[in-house]
């Protein structure tokens, strides 16, 4: 009678003779089987040499032909020490952390992170045998694939980098590899699949798979108005983004700023491509931002919460010196004497424009500072003490309005006349008669 035995981790096929011993009034066929531990170094298998090649946790599995029963089976497992472990850690310095040890995971592993496989090997533990257990492990990110040797380290079953080949017993994750060095892992772009796998020849696999996050930026660029484009009235800013290293993933968030404010926020669910914001610097005749010089940069986000900063687009805007603010009171050209009550108004400036410095001049001198938010209109008051302009006569009034990158608009002076003397009454006759008449006026 005849049995088959397998080893299900080695793959080794055996198949016995049994010898029938007579007990009772029952036969029974008995054989032994000699095992052997299939050692993490060896190459092949020597299948039919009556000795079945066993690993760690195996399960053996016995068929027989019974006439009864043709396909009648049983199984058993092998009483080992301990079943083979297999785990990645990430290294800082000293200390390790053990990131996972079985299946796919997804791991914080960026760019220069240094990572140690370790293979636990049980009955290599206590064997003597430390120069001689090395086993091959490979690293495929996708891009780059790497064979890494594992040594035990000590006599300890652990198997990990051989510290000859890799300084530090680990290797490194990068965005590339040039010189296609033992120690470095290309992972060019993330999110990244990495897969280790042990597998010895003849024996069998074990494999690990991490996913690392996304830490790639996305691409934003604004691609019009053009840099040092001259604009006006209602501008269309188009800004162009995308997630090109994560295809699943997308642009979540849009911000336009204008001289370093943030003037629009666009929320996706997928922003890629291109995204077209509206700024009024003027409508009609009514202008909402100063002439003068801006700059415009533009922020995307993707959906892992990375972010990038466009180039920045210098523009211009000139919109003919809109009439922006005016003094009314006081009259061009009115005559004062004492206090002079002057409005500035200051219409249609737009909250998002921020914070302006608004400045009044007499003859020339600053005479007040006010501090202006929007959004308008807005109207300022100041009193002008005449008495404090030193020569009578003709005096000029003018605003200025500028803001923060030192743009700035200015009324046309309005005139004021400063006359504090007051007039002189005489009789210039008949002052040298003795008497004087009714004909004489």
């Amino acid at each position: 009678m005849f049995v088959t035995v397998e080893s299900t981790l080695t793959g080794d096929v055996e198949e016995v003779g049994l010898s029938e011993e007579l007990s009772g009034n029952s036969p029974k066929f008995r054989q032994t089987l000699q095992t052997l531990f299939f050692p993490a170094v060896a190459t092949s298998l020597e299948r039919g040499d009556g000795t079945l090649q066993v690993r760690d946790g195996d399960t053996i599995t016995m068929t027989y032909i019974d006439k009864d029963n043709a396909a009648d089976t049983d199984t058993w497992t092998i009483n080992t020490i301990g079943a083979d472990t297999f785990g990645i850690y990430a290294v800082a310095g000293t200390v390790e952390t053990n990131l996972f040890s079985a299946g796919a995971q997804v791991v914080d592993v960026a760019y220069g992170d240094k990572l140690r496989p370790k293979l636990s090997l049980p009955f290599l533990a206590g064997d003597g045998r430390i120069n001689l257990d090395t086993v091959h492990i490979t690293v495929d990110s996708g891009v780059d694939t790497d064979i890494v040797i594992l040594r035990e380290d000590g006599d300890s079953g652990i198997m990990m980098p051989d510290d000859t080949v890799y300084a530090g017993k680990h290797f490194s994750v990068a965005q590339s590899d040039v010189g296609d060095a033992a120690d470095i892992l290309a992972t060019p772009t993330t999110p990244r699949y990495v897969t280790l796998e042990y597998d010895v020849a003849g024996s069998y696999a074990k494999t690990l798979s991490f996913f690392m996050r996304d830490y790639d930026p996305p691409t934003v660029v604004i691609t019009s108005p053009s840099d040092s484009d001259t604009v006006s009235g209602v501008v269309t800013v188009q800004v162009e983004a995308n997630d090109v290293a994560n295809p699943t993933g997308g642009i979540s968030r849009i911000e336009l700023y204008i001289n370093g404010r943030l003037f629009h926020l666009i929320v996706g669910p997928d922003l890629s491509g291109s995204n077209p914001i509206t700024w009024t610097t003027a409508i009609g005749t009514t202008p909402y931002w100063l002439d003068g010089g801006y700059t415009l940069t533009a922020k995307a986000y993707d959906t892992s919460l990375n972010e990038a900063t466009s180039a920045p687009v210098g523009v211009t805007v000139d919109n003919g010196n809109l009439q922006f603010i005016n003094i009314n009171p006081p009259i061009d050209n009115s005559i004062w004497s004492q206090d002079v009550g002057v409005q500035i108004n200051v219409p249609n400036l737009p909250a998002t424009s921020g914070t302006h410095q608004l400045l009044l001049y007499v003859d020339g001198t600053l005479a007040r500072t006010f501090t202006v938010t929007g959004p308008g209109p807005l109207s300022f008051n100041h009193t002008v003490d005449t008495t404090g302009i030193p020569f009578e006569g003709q005096s000029a009034l003018l605003a200025i309005i500028r803001d923060t990158q030192t743009n700035e608009y200015q009324t046309t002076a309005l005139g004021i006349i400063v006359d504090r003397t007051p007039p002189v009454i005489n009789v210039g006759s008949p002052f040298d008669l003795p008497w004087i008449n009714r004909a004489e006026f």
